[in-house]
């Protein structure tokens, strides 16, 4: 059987979400390592990092 309270769970969990949700704000974090200066962004003769050199 259903509790009685349940209707009044259900009002107030719907009056406390937001009509609208925030805009969520989008980070890239890129770790890596033991690359040191090779990449062809920063001078390396033979390395070819496309993806990077336009992050960069």
């Amino acid at each position: 059987m259903l509790s009685p309270l349940l209707p009044l769970m259900l009002a107030v969990a719907v009056a406390g979400s937001p009509a609208v949700a925030a805009p969520v704000r989008q980070v890239l974090f890129i770790a890596i390592d033991d690359l040191g200066p090779v990449l062809g962004g920063a001078g390396h003769p033979v390395a070819r990092t496309p993806h990077l050199d336009r992050l960069a």
